[in-house]
């Protein structure tokens, strides 16, 4: 079965599920979701109310499409959070023509909220950046924190990024060198870089020039200018034989 919802209803859905699905992972705990119920043939048409964890909202009346038109008007509801992801990237992607950073971020956070890593990710950089919604540096890092806990390499180093240069706290620069330590043994080139930077300098881990030089070489190969910036800086510094 799928349904048509409108905009006024995908903010009155996202506006359920977004708190208590980060409230989940605050608290390191699986999401509940959401799920939709219908009453149908009530007297003010087909009735819906929006469930998630113990908390539920109105959404009024909806309407039922037949299968055969799954994408006309507005069909998020019957979506898997991959499906919902890809039309989020889709409306993401300048060069498919028709970008669009709302319809994009509208994707993204429903698919975000089913679980879908990549759209959490995708949410962070466009809320990081300020694309489509104002720039939120507190919002974007949660965002990173939800897919870096699913193993998103890139939320991994984004995340990491945030806690090196956030807020100075006890343990802060071993909390960062860890997750990029997660995302480079995944080949992040971005992370390798960043985690090379904290074992030349010592910052958050033991400082180690041959590790340092061995992760600057393995970002260089995957074509990180700054990894490859680096190596070249350290190769002029060596005395000549």
């Amino acid at each position: 079965m799928l349904i048509t919802i409108s905009p006024e209803q995908i903010d009155r859905l996202r506006a359920l599920v977004e708190p208590v699905n980060l409230a989940h992972f605050d608290d390191g705990c699986e999401p509940p979701g959401y799920s939709i119920e219908i009453s149908f043939g009530g007297p003010y048409g087909n009735a819906a109310v929006a469930r998630c964890g113990n908390h539920s909202v109105d959404l009024g009346e909806v309407a039922v499409l037949p299968a055969q038109d799954r994408w006309t008007a507005t069909s998020e509801a019957g979506a898997s959070a991959d499906e919902l992801f890809t039309l989020g990237a889709r409306h993401d992607d300048p060069a498919a023509g028709d970008a669009d950073p709302a319809q994009a971020l509208r994707y993204y956070r429903l698919a975000a909220a089913r679980g879908s890593a990549m759209a959490q990710f995708n949410l962070g950089v466009m809320v990081d950046e300020g694309r489509g919604v104002a720039q939120d540096a507190t919002q974007a890092a949660r965002w990173y924190y939800c897919a870096a806990l699913q193993g998103n390499a890139a939320a991994q180093n984004n995340f990491g990024a945030t806690v090196e240069h956030g807020e100075a706290s006890d343990g802060h620069l071993a909390r960062a060198a860890e997750w990029y330590r997660l995302a480079a043994e995944q080949g992040n080139a971005e992370a390798q870089c960043n985690l090379a930077a904290m074992y030349l300098h010592g910052r958050g881990v033991e400082q180690d020039h041959a590790r340092a030089l061995a992760l600057y070489g393995a970002s260089a190969q995957q074509g990180n200018v700054e990894a490859q910036r680096w190596l070249a800086a350290i190769a002029d510094a060596l005395p000549e034989n």
